[in-house]
């Protein structure tokens, strides 16, 4: 069977609804179906894309390096992000930023 016979066009959503709370049992154990699949977000170039780990971890860095004093909201982070070739909506900077526990920046303001 050649790769493309074995593409089927679905979009990732779908997908997604799809495996919504299934599982695979296994002679390992019990796995959710989600696990299989890895989390990914849209690069600037619109067929690359980079793993929402890597993400996560430039927008760790981004927050460690920033001015205390005046740090960044994220709407600058969405824009620092885009620099750095990721395209990221400010919802999911805000979702990515409270899953790593980091406050905002009204909260990481230091006088």
């Amino acid at each position: 069977m050649s790769q493309e016979s074995a593409y089927i066009q679905v979009n990732e959503s779908t997908v997604s609804r799809t495996i919504k709370g299934k599982h695979l049992q296994t002679d390992l154990g019990i796995f959710a179906f989600r696990d299989f699949f890895s989390k990914r977000t849209q690069a600037v170039s619109s067929s690359a894309y980079h793993s929402v780990d890597q993400l996560k971890f430039t927008m760790m860095q981004l927050i460690q390096s920033e001015n205390k004093m005046c740090p960044a909201s994220d709407n600058l982070l969405v824009k620092w992000l885009y620099e750095k070739g990721f395209k990221v909506a400010r919802r999911t900077v805000t979702k990515y930023r409270n899953e790593l526990g980091l406050p905002a920046a009204s909260a990481r303001k230091s006088r």
